[in-house]
């Protein structure tokens, strides 16, 4: 696939559709299924990572044999479950169908959504956060719309199951075109970066998430609300809200340290929001179904781009980190399942809102001691103005990074402070630096500083 290919199919980055929302939606629209198929759901994806962990750590995670089985085992999973919701509908219920099509889907999802991560971690950062913000909305519309449009009978039932195939195969033309493209940066920025510099970038996402997947499996609500309120409401919010997100993405981008700190704003958002839904859930109104939707959606969205960003923003994919993480997310979703069907709804709810607040506290207090801790640390006090740094970028011919960068040199700031400002490892921190001094003609920080004295610097 050329370079040529990739221009004119620009628009296959946003080809990635959250397929567990078409594939969930379709039981909650055409029977009366009780949701605790999702432990199963879950579990069969706790088993999917792991063995993803073991071939990824024995080096044996190939990208054309994981393309192939994710989308055998998705398209079986479909017709699966397709054939259970014809048998349930003519008054007949197999289990074993139900919990086949649970299997195949969380495997083939789980490869599926690997994949994605691996094409996601060739773009930039804003680029990820945009086109996966876009696959929220989109994945919405296509779980809502074709049950509303084509009617619930067995001929609906039948057209939308057409329309699940053509998206997926549509979807998987784009990820193949998507694998095939090139990094979107140079080799000489790439560094590599140690897992406790990972842990840093992503952690504050990592706590909401496991937070928010342990609430969505213990929490109460009416099922029977969402089928009579949901649908028709999520094909307007959830749009609405990846188009916020988007249009706050490509106006505020280019602000260094901006895509880190609006996961942590968006993970924190959706916690709040989550937290007054678990807060007056026995209300059991039906719009509550909307809230949780467009929340989980957006917590995914935090997920899935600050994981694709690790790569681009730290030298390295992690991708044994990126299985384990997943591993934990659905594991505390089946904690919260199992702990359902033991307590009554007010103990539960409490549970849910204890947890919650306790999370939205801890996640605020660690974003401010990392603020400060950037702001100061064993930083000195900014004396040399922007406009030094500005001066010398366009004298020097510095990109836009490296004007960054250099700036938070002449403020005394160290580089891991620098790479926490940026979103950027230690290791990049130097790499640009050293690109700085070579295009000024100094060999350090402090040769830096003694060409700018004010003695010694050319008039």
């Amino acid at each position: 696939m050329g370079a040529g290919f990739g221009k004119t199919h620009s628009w296959t980055s946003f080809g990635f559709v959250v397929l567990i929302l078409v594939f969930q939606r379709a039981y909650s629209f055409y029977s009366q299924l009780s949701m605790d198929y999702q432990v199963t759901l879950g579990l069969a994806s706790v088993a999917s990572w792991g063995v993803i962990f073991l071939l990824t750590a024995a080096r044996k995670d190939k990208t054309k044999g994981f393309f192939a089985l994710s989308l055998v085992l998705l398209a079986a999973a479909f017709v699966v479950q397709e054939a259970f919701l014809v048998l349930m509908a003519d008054g007949r219920q197999s289990t074993a169908l139900l919990s086949a099509s649970c299997v195949l889907f969380a495997a083939g999802y789980a490869l599926y959504c690997r994949l994605w991560i691996r094409a996601y971690e060739k773009k930039s950062l804003v680029k990820t956060l945009v086109c996966i913000s876009a696959a929220s909305g989109i994945s919405t519309i296509i779980a809502c719309l074709p049950p509303l449009a084509m009617g619930f009978d067995l001929v609906g039932s039948l057209c939308a199951f057409a329309v699940r195939l053509i998206v997926l195969g549509l979807s998987f033309w784009c990820l193949r075109v998507e694998l095939q493209r090139p990094f979107e940066w140079v080799a000489e920025e790439e560094a590599k970066s140690s897992l406790g510099e990972a842990w840093d970038a992503i952690k504050l996402v990592v706590i909401a998430v496991l937070a928010a997947r342990f609430v969505q499996g213990l929490l109460f609500m009416d099922e029977a609300a969402y089928r009579e309120y949901g649908a028709q409401a999520l094909l307007i919010a959830s749009p609405l809200v990846s188009g916020l997100v988007i249009v706050l993405a490509k106006r505020f981008g280019s602000y260094s340290g901006f895509v880190s700190a609006f996961y942590w704003l968006l993970s924190t958002c959706s916690l709040v929001v989550l937290l007054v839904v678990a807060s007056v859930v026995d209300s059991s109104i039906g719009f509550l179904w909307v809230l949780l939707f467009a929340v989980y959606s957006q917590v995914d969205v935090a997920f899935l781009g600050i994981l694709s960003s690790l790569r681009k923003a730290l030298g390295s994919s992690f991708s044994q980190l990126v299985c384990v993480l997943f591993i934990l997310k659905d594991l505390v979703f089946v904690c919260g399942r199992v702990m359902r069907s033991s307590m009554e709804v007010q103990v539960g709810s409490f549970i849910c809102v204890v947890v919650l607040l306790a999370t939205v506290i801890v996640m605020i207090v660690v974003y401010l001691l990392q603020s400060v801790k950037s702001a100061h640390g064993k930083d000195s006090s900014p004396s040399i103005p922007e406009a030094l740094s500005a001066s010398m970028a366009k004298r020097y011919d510095l990109t836009l990074r490296e004007t960054e960068v250099l700036l938070a040199l002449l403020q005394g700031r160290s580089y891991t402070n620098i790479g926490y400002k940026l979103f950027i490892s230690k290791s990049t921190v130097k790499t640009h630096a050293n690109h700085i001094y070579a295009k000024i003609g100094v060999g350090s920080r402090d040769e830096l500083i003694d060409l700018l004295n004010p003695e010694t610097y050319p008039r």
